[in-house]
């Protein structure tokens, strides 16, 4: 700790006023009250929605490299594509941010049906500050001050950063700049921002910026500061653009996570019946996420199914997508119905929608993809409504 105090001191030699204000000495104890409230952050975890954007250019030119790119971004309109949202819990148990299902997790369905295409980043609970703080290597230069307000500089060279970058199957390391906001009074963090450097071409991102805006947070009668909102932006080779919007909410002590019972006596039901469902759960576009729980319960079928179920018999499930497509003006709302239970047996529900407009990547789990005309930006609709699931073999 003293190593690290005398670099940031070293460093901001020269912007020192007096004794009596110095940046030098603001950016230290800021710092050893972040590091310390991460550490105490360990024991709670939140309720993390990632609002995520995509943009094209209104007027695409031939794209030649990320120096093109960067230069004509402020002369470039960008048009928005599509939104999705996204839904986990999140904790920092060791020195990585976890993400797990909120509420009791589903058995088979993956987490990685949720994330593993669109831009998403981990960081903002509360890794990035002991990533710039705890790195020996970072460099920090005293800027500017407003009243209270004192900017900071950092750099993070590429051979010491844990800030990492997926390529393909592999995790690249990356350099990054930035800046930082310290309310000088009170000696707190109030606005973070990071840029990385140029990154690799098998990345297809040219790079990437951050913006964290903090505020007091109480978690379980405990102080802490979290960021009120993050917004990360993601320039890409290709000319587009996704930002992804990361708020917080609902956070506690961390417990152990439920466990769904094991035991399914139920055999599954054979291929080919056709099943309304009518939805026991409200979507409301404005407020549902991918991960969140769903249910619907099964209605009168006709008389010559061949194997009967009974009225309001319960199918559980995960949405697994959340999309408001604005080129073609519809929302897409993806379901995977994992569980049946009859008179309180439960057995695996292998389905899907029956009458498919739209159709999601192969997932862990048979889904289907509602499909809702996206009048006045917002589609609500009520429990209750019915649609039909035909069913099928177990997945490998």
């Amino acid at each position: 700790m003293g190593h690290r105090r005398s670099v940031i001191a070293a460093l901001l030699a020269g912007a020192i006023a007096s004794a009596q204000d110095d940046p030098a000495a603001v950016l230290i104890h800021t710092r050893d009250k972040l590091l310390a409230m991460t550490g105490r952050l360990r024991k709670y975890s939140c309720t993390e929605t990632i609002d995520r954007s995509s943009f094209s250019r209104a007027n695409p030119t031939p794209v030649r490299s990320c120096d093109q790119i960067l230069g004509e971004r402020k002369r470039q309109k960008m048009l928005l594509d599509r939104t999705d949202r996204l839904r986990f819990r999140v904790a920092i148990p060791h020195d990585a941010e976890v993400l797990s299902w909120t509420g009791t997790p589903p058995r088979r369905i993956k987490i990685d049906d949720l994330i593993e295409t669109g831009a998403l980043a981990s960081g903002s609970f509360g890794t990035y500050l002991p990533e710039i703080f705890g790195n020996l290597e970072t460099s920090f230069t005293f800027r500017s001050r407003n009243s209270s307000l004192l900017e900071f500089g950092f750099h993070a060279p590429e051979d010491t950063s844990g800030n990492l970058f997926r390529s393909g199957d592999a995790w690249r390391r990356t350099g990054y700049d930035g800046s930082l906001w310290i309310d000088g009074d009170a000696e707190e963090l109030r606005r973070l921002a990071i840029q990385s450097a140029e990154l690799p071409a098998d990345t297809t991102v040219c790079e990437t910026d951050a913006r964290l805006d903090y505020s007091h947070v109480a978690i379980a009668g405990e102080d802490f500061l979290l960021p009120k909102e993050s917004r990360i932006r993601f320039i890409e080779r290709s000319g587009q653009e996704s930002e992804i919007a990361i708020t917080f909410s609902d956070c506690g002590e961390t417990q152990p996570a439920p466990i769904a019972p094991s035991s399914l006596r139920g055999d599954p039901l054979p291929s080919g019946l056709v099943i309304p469902l009518a939805l026991d759960t409200p979507i409301d576009t404005d407020s549902i996420a991918a991960g969140d729980p769903i249910s619907a319960r099964v209605m009168r079928q006709p008389g010559t199914q061949p194997v009967p179920l009974p009225q309001g018999a319960m199918v559980r499930g995960r949405v697994l997508l959340v999309q408001h497509d604005l080129r073609k003006n519809r929302f897409l709302v993806g379901i995977a119905f994992e569980t049946l239970e009859i008179n309180g047996v439960e057995s695996s529900f292998y389905a899907k929608l029956k009458d498919l407009e739209v159709t999601l990547p192969e997932k862990s789990w048979p889904n289907g993809v509602l499909v809702f005309p996206a009048r006045g930006g917002r589609k609500t609709v009520p429990s209750g409504m019915v649609s039909k699931w035909i069913t099928g073999v177990p997945p490998q």
